[in-house]
């Protein structure tokens, strides 16, 4: 994913999130060290937030390095034997690893423990388990403690709230308040780890992969290069959801949501009538149908105090943006751009307000005398 050079300030605001994933190692539980750097070793500490201790760990193989630091390369202090018991130290670090263990490989943290002989030290979160019980709710348990040291307590149960929303969302109602929310909460995740995660090298900062397992209906992606992490809906995962909900309305929005994000079905920087044809920038695809077609759509469901109406006003007002903006260039010739345009005024959308159709038309004016209005046409030709 990538993010625009200048069309949306919004999304400009991204290029502050300067910070990507870690590097992961293999290794096993019972062999000599074969691991990569610390994944942390050159960010910046992030201080971990309290969290409620959860009571006492079992190992589940033998031999499990208890290290004197949160990571692969901590010294090995001790190995521990298969079914020994520690104490949880109420401390886990924000960076997991990636550990093949007995063949299966485990993305986990590391947790700070004490043995029953008073050593304290660090063991891999993929290795133990919480006592009594089972792995899946020992899994949950390490998720949610990873959730309060990243975010905190209120952030992790705004999170964990919502999942408990998505997992239970029955009618439209339900379904259009939990993507409004979704939108808030994921604007708030970015903006916070912002504040808490300096980006130094692409080996340096935490794997954040994991958080889409708390967050359903999102998917987590690098973005700007592989520099920053970022909370994308999964329209399709959307719109599986809005298929069982009582009512109507969200079933459209999401079919509009798919029609917008067509590539991939996840939501995009680019939208489908915008061509990405650099890291940072391309053209319009003003003429090939598709910005009729959208805003066709949304014309049809749009209802002033509907559900998503906030939602598909936006939208609207991207897609004329599209058109209307003076430092685009437009990858498809005049005589396209002209038919497309021309089918758009003379359809009449009532999406459409009367400060659009004026700068439709005005618009329309400019791409009939494109030389002197210095407006760069037919790029696919490499002509202007």
């Amino acid at each position: 994913m990538f993010i625009p050079k200048i069309t949306f300030n919004y999304y400009l605001l991204l290029l502050l999130f300067l910070f990507s994933a870690c590097q992961g190692n293999t290794d096993t539980a019972t062999n000599t060290d074969r691991t990569a750097a610390d994944p942390t070793e050159n960010a910046r500490p992030i201080k971990p937030n309290p969290v409620n201790q959860v009571g006492r760990l079992i190992v589940e193989v033998d031999k499990l390095r208890l290290r004197e630091e949160g990571s692969g390369t901590g010294a090995v202090i001790d190995h521990l034997k298969k079914g020994a018991m520690l104490t949880d130290l109420n401390e886990i670090s924000v960076a997991s690893q990636t550990i093949t263990i007995r063949g299966v490989k485990y993305t986990e943290p590391w947790i700070k423990v004490r043995t029953a002989e008073g050593k304290e030290g660090w063991v891999f979160g993929g290795a133990v388990n919480y006592e009594g019980i089972s792995a899946a709710s020992g899994a949950l348990k390490m998720r949610t403690r990873k959730l309060n040291t990243l975010f905190g307590k209120e952030l992790t149960q705004r999170i964990l709230a919502y999942g408990a929303r998505y997992r239970n969302v029955n009618t439209e109602v339900e379904m259009a308040s939990l993507y409004q929310d979704g939108t808030v909460l994921r604007d708030t995740l970015i903006t916070y780890l912002t504040d808490r995660i300096v980006y130094t090298n692409e080996e340096s900062s935490p794997d954040l992969f994991w958080l889409d397992k708390m967050l359903p209906g999102f998917t987590v992606q690098l973005a700007a290069e592989g520099t920053v992490y970022y909370f994308f809906w999964n329209y399709k995962k959307l719109a599986d959801k809005a298929k069982i909900t009582i009512g109507k309305v969200d079933d459209d929005f999401m079919g509009l949501a798919l029609e917008v994000h067509s590539v991939d079905s996840i939501e995009h920087f680019y939208p489908s009538w915008f061509l990405q044809t650099w890291d940072y920038g391309g053209n319009s695809l003003l003429g090939q149908g598709k910005h009729e077609k959208i805003l066709a759509q949304m014309d049809e469901i749009y209802q002033p105090e509907g559900l998503f109406a906030k939602e598909i006003l936006a939208l609207k007002r991207r897609l004329v943006d599209d058109i209307t903006n003076p430092q685009l260039e437009y990858w498809e010739s005049q005589d396209k751009i002209l038919e497309e345009l021309d089918r758009i005024i003379a359809a009449d959308f009532k999406i459409l307000n009367q400060q659009d159709k004026i700068a439709l038309s005005t618009r329309r004016k400019q791409f009939a005398d494109y030389k002197k209005n210095k407006i760069k046409l037919n790029v696919r030709a490499g002509m202007s």
